[in-house]
């Protein structure tokens, strides 16, 4: 119990998110409420928050107040990084989506393969432009060549980002961690200027 319990609290303070595929032994500790209410008041010490995503797929940290000059200057830098690597991560999104035929957006659980996904950007001329475009993009830069190298390569940049898994060779799986974009991209599209001192907002996505 202490062990998962440092465990847990280190994954959250090192910035990571906690869901029942990335963690699952992490994540069924979290949804016993005494648990989460240790964990809590630890990070709290350090004027952190636990938070869970809406729909309850993923649990990570924000900023507990923002009421100090260095706070809201970490709080502003944090989102100018989320909100520079939205772009690139839509198209992504955009593409895969595209490649699978999926009508809903890619959510936790969800299992890519890449041999689908390639095989349907090598069908279609709009999706090789997009994929290339992407390999060259700062967020998903790579130097590999070829279509399968290149998408190879930019589904390894969303593992290292937390957002997929490469449970086997060829396939994928989705992390709760979409769930924490979607609600950034909703706040992001229904908040066109972000003044950091407010700070209910804010401390709602950091």
């Amino acid at each position: 119990m202490n062990d998962l319990f440092a465990e847990v609290v280190e994954a959250l303070l090192a910035g990571k998110f906690i869901c029942e595929y990335s963690n699952p032994e992490q994540f069924q500790f979290l949804l016993n409420d005494g648990r989460r209410d240790k964990v809590n008041h630890y990070v709290g010490q350090m004027g952190r928050e636990l938070q869970c995503s809406p729909g309850g797929e993923t649990y990570y940290l924000v900023m507990q107040s923002l009421a100090r000059p260095e706070t809201q200057r970490a709080v502003v830098e944090t989102m100018r990084s989320v909100i520079n690597e939205l772009e690139p991560i839509i198209r992504c999104l955009q593409l895969i989506d595209s490649a699978q035929k999926n009508d809903s957006p890619l959510l936790p659980g969800d299992t890519l393969r890449e041999s689908v996904i390639l095989r349907a950007i090598e069908d279609a001329p709009a999706a090789i432009e997009e994929l290339e475009a992407l390999a060259r993009s700062q967020k998903f830069k790579t130097t590999a060549s070829g279509l399968a190298g290149k998408l190879r390569g930019i589904l390894a940049k969303l593992v290292d980002s937390g957002y997929l898994l490469h449970p086997n060779e060829g396939f994928y799986t989705a992390t709760g961690k979409w769930a924490w974009l979607y609600e950034v991209i909703d706040f992001v599209v229904h908040h066109e200027h972000i003044d950091v001192q407010e700070e209910h907002e804010q401390e709602s996505l950091l």
